[in-house]
């Protein structure tokens, strides 16, 4: 099974696939073999590739009594002058951390314009987070990582994180720590009645 894509501009590129029945992949970029490897559900970089080019991915199968199939593959192209100029805002923009500890951070934020910051933390409802003493409503962006909206300017973040249900447990146990005082009180108080009344008795 071969496939042949053409390049229409110099690039330079990724290539992954994905299937079960392939016991092997050459890759070759005209007549440059780049790969010869079984390489499933693997990201391959091809590396630069000319314009007018042709990319060919050969596919040699199991050799089994299974017929049928499916093979995903995709080619992308990385433009290395966008992610320097993204890096390059990401860093002006980062987060200055003036303090932190296990379940809290500090620090120092400016943005260039209106947006979204996006901290590479999981997000978890625990997740507090305060821009200026004000709290703001947490979002999981970009698979899952915490984020909140904010306005362009300079800002004093604070994160703080309280696990789940632990203000709930802490109610429960002093509710549970009440009654039970009361109870005990109450059982001392019934147990000094009893005694006095069998002194009278007697």
């Amino acid at each position: 099974m071969v496939f042949t894509m053409p390049v229409k501009e110099n690039e330079d590129l990724y290539l992954h696939y994905d299937g079960s029945r392939v016991e092997k992949a050459v890759i070759k970029v005209g007549d440059e073999v780049r790969a010869s490897k079984k390489m499933n559900s693997e990201i391959f970089h091809v590396g630069l590739v000319e314009k007018d080019t042709n990319i060919t991915v050969e596919f040699q199968l199991k050799d089994d009594d299974l017929n049928t199939g499916v093979i995903r593959l995709s080619i992308a192209s990385f433009d290395n002058e966008k992610f320097e100029k993204v890096h390059k805002t990401m860093m002006e923009q980062a987060l200055d951390v003036v303090s932190y500890t296990s379940d809290s951070i500090e620090g120092m934020l400016k943005l260039e314009e209106d947006g979204l910051i996006l901290f590479s933390i999981p997000y978890d409802n625990g997740w507090t987070v305060k821009l200026d003493g004000e709290e703001q409503e947490t979002y999981a962006v970009a698979d899952g990582f915490l984020a909140v909206n904010a306005k362009e300017g300079e800002w004093k973040v604070e994160m703080k994180y309280v696990p789940p249900g632990l203000k709930e447990g802490i109610l429960i146990s002093l509710s549970a720590a009440f009654i039970f005082l009361f109870v005990i009180v109450n059982y001392k108080k019934s147990q000094k009645n009893v005694r006095t009344e069998e002194t009278e008795i007697v």
